[in-house]
């Protein structure tokens, strides 16, 4: 398998990205790797279209790894810049930055412990105090899956269960 120095995928196969507006955004990423990219570079690139990261509430969502940065609300008019500065030069679009691997999520953001997807605390179908602590669910089966063995979400790193239903 070929090595790749950057894995770039891009929401744009279902979903609420989908829904708002990121169909033709993995297109859009290759033609602007494809007209501004030197060749090694491109060589370089893995571009891959994705149904969901996980992070639905923010979409339309564009992961760049290895560094693990998570740009969320891309717009077409953003694609070229993220491309431009990211990809080819290294620099993070900050403006466009929802999170970035081993950094804290923002207090209003919060992870769904069971199927590990990422929103708005305003936007959880639900909500449960265990334990003194309040935990934010995306739908009802995340919540009975979590109240039926808390503890099986909550030893897992990362805030990512073992019974994800997306």
């Amino acid at each position: 398998m070929k090595v790749y120095d950057k894995h770039v995928f891009v929401c744009s196969l279902g979903g609420n990205c989908m829904e708002r507006g990121s169909a033709d955004h993995y297109d859009m990423v290759r033609k602007a790797l494809e007209e501004k990219a030197p060749e090694e570079a491109k060589k370089a690139i893995k571009v891959t279209r994705t149904q969901c990261v996980g992070a639905c509430g923010f979409g339309p969502n564009i992961v760049v790894y290895p560094e693990g940065v998570w740009y969320y609300g891309v717009q077409p008019q953003d694609i070229e810049e993220i491309v431009e500065e990211h990809l080819l030069s290294g620099r993070v679009v900050s403006r466009l930055l929802f999170h970035k691997y081993g950094e804290v999520l923002p207090d209003e953001v919060v992870r769904d412990r069971v199927c590990g997807m990422v929103f708005p605390a305003s936007q959880a179908e639900s909500r449960w105090e265990y334990q003194g602590e309040t935990y934010h669910f995306c739908g009802l089966s995340c919540l009975e899956a979590f109240r039926k063995a808390p503890r099986d979400f909550l030893d897992v790193a990362h805030g990512h269960g073992v019974h994800a239903h997306h």
